[in-house]
């Protein structure tokens, strides 16, 4: 059976065949957690658009994605949401050979080469002062 993912609005006024789409799928969720707990069910809560993702797994070089289509991450990737400075600046240096280094450095090395980075693990990355600047950071 074909899954699809809807985006509707949580403020708006389900009418036609959206309504209709929605009601026949009812009788057969009613029952489960989400659909008792939330008044509008069939609408996704606004949840954390980080500024940048990262995948926590990797052999050779941690993938560092800017996110500017402010996506919400699956619970498999790490958000960093910027308070000050430029996303695209920090981006860039944690792709770099200096970025990845440090990643390397605060993460988990496994026997078999690969590195596992927790979220908790970033607050230890040491970010060169010239960047820190560049980004507003204090020391």
């Amino acid at each position: 059976i074909k899954r699809w993912l809807l985006a509707i609005d949580p403020r708006a006024h389900l009418c036609g065949t959206l309504e209709a789409y929605v009601e026949r799928g009812v009788p057969d969720i009613r029952e489960r957690h989400l659909c008792q707990q939330r008044e509008r069910w069939w609408a996704i809560t606004d949840l954390p658009r980080p500024d940048i993702l990262l995948s926590p797994l990797s052999k050779d070089a941690f993938k560092v994605v800017l996110n500017t289509v402010r996506a919400v991450p699956s619970n498999n990737l790490i958000g960093l949401t910027m308070r000050a400075g430029s996303a695209t600046v920090l981006a860039d240096w944690l792709r770099s050979d200096s970025g990845q280094a440090e990643l390397r450095c605060v993460s988990r090395h496994y026997p078999g080469g690969s590195y596992k980075l927790e979220p908790g693990d970033l607050r230890r990355v040491q970010v060169p002062t010239e960047l820190a600047e560049r980004l507003g950071m204090s020391a």
